[in-house]
């Protein structure tokens, strides 16, 4: 799909907030929501909301795995 030939609208904006938020967006796949977010402030808002979000759960903390789940699993891996 060519985004630039094609309107950016809010509902497909959405998915690529996330790519870009996660560091997944495509060159061209930018320029097309730059473009957008330019002219819409609702999706700007969207934007931060989302990065605040994603934010949120670097200051979770890391799981811990309990001992006996680990120990098996190593002993299943290594055999």
């Amino acid at each position: 799909m060519n985004l630039e030939k094609k309107k950016m609208t809010c509902e497909n904006s959405e998915s690529l907030l996330v790519k870009k938020i996660t560091g997944e967006l495509l060159p061209e796949e930018k320029q097309s929501l730059e473009n957008h977010l330019a002219q819409c402030a609702f999706c700007v808002a969207q934007e931060q909301e989302l990065a605040k979000e994603w934010q949120s759960f670097d200051a979770l903390p890391a799981p811990e795995i309990p001992t006996e789940l680990y120990e098996s699993t190593r002993e299943t891996i290594l055999g």
